[in-house]
């Protein structure tokens, strides 16, 4: 490197680098006082600064801490204020529930009935329910708005709607709470005139309590809804090229008609992947096969047995296997089960 060379830095989280010479590099280190990035630079990468001299000051526990309570401060960017007021004449029927500890009230805890949304149908309409799922999506604004509910397949739609009980306040609480949070709603089963498109479920729940159990993250890495596009070209939902994430599709006049995730998208967020309806109609498959197969051998005596997966060494001799860490000593995944038969 020559001395008229600069020199670029990037630290992680920061959304901008800094170049300098390398004239400049030297003298910055070698005054002792002197930060090579500014005071902007440090907050948008690392603690500011009297937060990063309190943390060393106190050790790695504080630093630990300081970083825990930055990333609970990014990660709560979407929790807002719910508003409450004393006049509030809904201040009781919404919120979010406090964590469920096994010192809590038991009459919650164990005398609380669910019900499961693919039950409800026709069949309990008028009837008061508690419904426990994911929030899926909502649209509507103003004084109405639809929340449909998800529970693994079956999705309903439930209707918030300002009236003598449910106030302005409860209705946009409900609205601004994330995709994918875990919610508990207190309804009403209705028979619509309509039946709903969309869901699963050709009922509404006219809703009269709105909890968030977990409040999701403000801005997922994708949407189920754009994981669960029909591909007709597997090849286009290749590995995408590092940070692409959604490929657009365009119709004839140039208008989006959707959002394509690549695969490498879908598997470094594999927990978020898996609550596409396709992928659990794998593994609902997989399930049922095994269901079957378990059966029929135990009809014939067969008895089950769960070989280690995990071996201190290879099991066959040869160079094709996979081998790991496991607590500070090597181990190999098990090639057949052939030795414990």
């Amino acid at each position: 490197m020559t001395k008229q060379a600069n020199i670029n830095f990037n630290a992680g989280l920061r959304t901008k680098s800094i170049s300098m010479s390398y004239a400049d590099y030297i003298k910055a280190e070698s005054e002792a006082k002197q930060n090579v990035f500014t005071d902007e630079e440090i907050e948008l990468g690392d603690l500011p600064a009297e937060e990063k001299k309190e943390a060393a000051a106190g050790g790695a526990e504080a630093r630990d801490a300081a970083k825990a309570a930055r990333l609970a401060k990014r990660q709560g960017g979407g929790k807002k204020d719910d508003g409450k007021k004393d006049d509030d004449i809904s201040k009781d029927l919404y919120g979010e529930r406090a964590l469920n500890r096994s010192q809590g009230d038991p009459e919650l805890r164990f005398t609380k009935k669910f019900t499961e949304v693919k039950a409800i149908d026709a069949e309990v309409q008028g009837q008061d329910v508690i419904v426990r799922g994911r929030l899926h999506k909502t649209r509507g604004k103003g004084k109405v708005i639809f929340i449909v509910l998800r529970q693994q397949f079956s999705t309903i739609q439930c209707v918030l709607s300002v009236s003598d009980k449910i106030s302005q306040a409860m209705v946009k609480f409900a609205q601004g709470v994330p995709k994918e949070s875990i919610v508990e709603v207190c309804a009403t089963v209705t028979v619509p005139d309509q039946p709903v498109d969309g869901c699963s479920q050709k009922v509404e729940l006219q809703v009269n309590q709105f909890w968030v159990i977990n409040r999701s993250v403000p801005q997922l890495p994708f949407q189920i809804d754009d994981a669960s596009t029909l591909v007709l070209n597997q090849a286009d939902e290749g590995l995408g090229g590092g940070d692409k994430e959604e490929k657009k599709e365009e119709g004839k006049e140039g208008e989006v008609k959707s959002s394509m995730v690549y695969q490498d998208t879908r598997l470094n967020n594999r927990i978020i992947d898996l609550r596409v309806p396709t992928n659990q109609a794998i593994f609902r498959i997989q399930a049922g096969v095994c269901k079957l197969f378990r059966e029929f051998m135990d009809e014939r005596g067969f008895m089950e047995i769960h070989s280690p997966k995990m071996i201190g060494g290879s099991s066959e001799g040869g160079a094709n296997i996979f081998k790991f860490e496991y607590f500070g000593r090597p181990a190999c995944l098990a090639q057949s089960p052939q030795l414990y038969k």
